[in-house]
């Protein structure tokens, strides 16, 4: 949230941010506090948006890099990426890392999981849909309407 608050108070609009630059901020000091040998990849395109859409955003990376810190390599370093896109009027991020993954039987639209939980509901604070998305790790993807 630091990182917002910079990019709020640097704005000149202060009611917007660009994910171009908000989504690495969040990754690059969140594997920092952790410590964490995780590598970093991106490939955005600039999305400029509201706060309403990126705080939950941000809320909603933030709670997938925990997952990916705490879970995702167990025994060795690994990668994570953010793509971006937009289709027609509609943002598309997909964030996956290539760690151990989900485990087979997991029914994440069934699961007690609070990060998950907080995921959905964030989501659906932007009118968005959230899926986990079959791949070697832990892959997610969250669509949304861009205003």
């Amino acid at each position: 949230m630091t990182s917002l608050h910079e990019k709020i108070y640097k704005s000149s609009e202060f009611q917007k941010v660009d994910l171009k630059t908000y989504f690495p901020d969040i990754v690059e000091n969140l594997l920092h506090m952790y410590e964490s040998n995780i590598k970093f990849h991106s490939d955005l395109k600039s999305e400029v948006v509201d706060l309403d859409t990126a705080i939950p955003l941000g809320l909603i990376l933030t709670e997938i890099i925990n997952n990916a810190t705490k879970y995702a390599f167990p025994e060795k370093d690994g990668n994570f990426y953010i793509k971006y896109n937009k289709i027609n009027d509609c943002g598309v991020i997909d964030f996956w890392d290539d760690g151990v993954g989900f485990p087979e039987d997991f029914d994440y639209e069934n699961t007690d999981s609070l990060g998950l939980t907080v995921i959905n509901s964030l989501t659906s604070q932007i009118n968005g849909d959230f899926t986990i998305v079959p791949d070697n790790g832990a892959h997610y993807q969250v669509s949304f309407p861009i205003k």
